[in-house]
């Protein structure tokens, strides 16, 4: 089964009969709706339907959450709350005073309509809106694409970034950086392998109980056993 639409692992997972865990994601021994069966053939029995299904709670989870506003957006409802409470005491005041000195109603009531507008920022949209444009500018010259303004004041001012896999942060790019032959491990950077002189930098690792011994010369052509591991490469073996 390829279970890719619920968990997100492309490589598809054996299931079988006998049951090996409770818990519905590790049973193997069950089919969700919406995946997709890879290879073989089998009977089964219906047990969920509808939101009772994985896919159906997902659903769920994704139409019952509700959005959160960010902490640019918060500062901004206090600064304009705050700023609408001073206008009104402001203007309020004024009129008062207005009134208490002896001018018309028409021409206090002007003057606090004039008050109370003159306390709008009117520049402010226009003022955070260039702010973040230069934000999102700037992340965009580090390869960061921001799809939503208010996002870069958020990244901003995390300490702590969270992510499920590495899947998650990548360039899409997939790129061979190295290879073991003749019991030696060879790296180097994409960017400057070339054939038929291959830039390498030595490496030394353990793999599998195996100590491969340290590169002294860079890949060639002329590397034993150069042509093998070159097909494997273009063959995109495992």
């Amino acid at each position: 089964m390829d279970n890719s639409s619920l968990t997100g692992e492309s490589e598809a997972v054996e299931v079988f009969i006998d049951r090996v865990s409770d818990e519905p994601m590790r049973a193997h021994n069950l089919l969700f709706n919406g995946t997709i069966i890879a290879t073989g053939e089998g009977i089964g029995i219906v047990i969920r339907i509808g939101d009772d299904t994985a896919l159906g709670k997902l659903a769920k989870l994704t139409t019952s959450e509700k959005t959160k506003i960010s902490q640019l957006q918060h500062e901004i409802d206090t600064f304009v709350k705050n700023l609408a409470c001073i206008a009104v005491i402001s203007a309020c005041t004024l009129f008062g005073i207005g009134l208490g000195l002896g001018y018309k109603l028409d021409e206090t009531f002007a003057f606090f309509v004039g008050v109370f507008i003159s306390f709008v920022p009117q520049g402010l949209p226009t003022t955070l809106t260039v702010l973040l444009t230069i934000g999102a500018k700037r992340m965009a010259e580090k390869n960061v694409l921001v799809k939503d303004l208010n996002a870069i004041e958020t990244l901003g001012s995390i300490t702590f970034l969270a992510s499920d896999k590495t899947g998650t942060l990548t360039q899409n790019k997939m790129t061979v950086v190295g290879c073991w032959l003749n019991l030696e491990k060879y790296e180097f950077d994409g960017k400057k392998a070339k054939i038929p002189d291959v830039i390498i930098h030595e490496n030394p690792t353990e793999r599998e109980g195996l100590h491969p011994k340290e590169s002294t010369s860079p890949l060639k052509h002329s590397t034993p056993n150069f042509d093998t591991i070159l097909e494997i490469a273009c063959l995109c073996s495992k």
